[in-house]
């Protein structure tokens, strides 16, 4: 996935999760934000003995927006090849 430009360590790449368990409601969209770097702000910082010109992320993590949507009003989900065969 994306990188945040702000991390120079090991943990360039940290997995955000969004965690949610509701009765009569489905996950239907989830996106990324907050991965642009704010425009015309940086920063300086020694990245191993060098000064560096780094840009400014709105946050170290990146945020998770997910859309819900009544169980009800959803489709039905496709059976996986295990039900469909049974």
């Amino acid at each position: 996935g994306p990188r945040n430009s702000m991390l120079v360590s090991k943990f360039r790449n940290r997995l955000d999760r969004f965690f949610c368990r509701l009765r009569g409601v489905r996950a239907v969209a989830m996106r990324m934000v907050g991965l642009d770097p704010i425009p015309g702000v940086q920063y300086q910082r020694s990245v191993y003995g060098k000064m560096t010109t780094l840009p400014v992320a709105p946050s170290d993590h990146f945020g998770l927006v997910a859309t819900f949507q009544d169980e009800e009003s959803c489709p039905p989900e496709p059976k996986s090849q295990e039900q469909s065969s049974s």
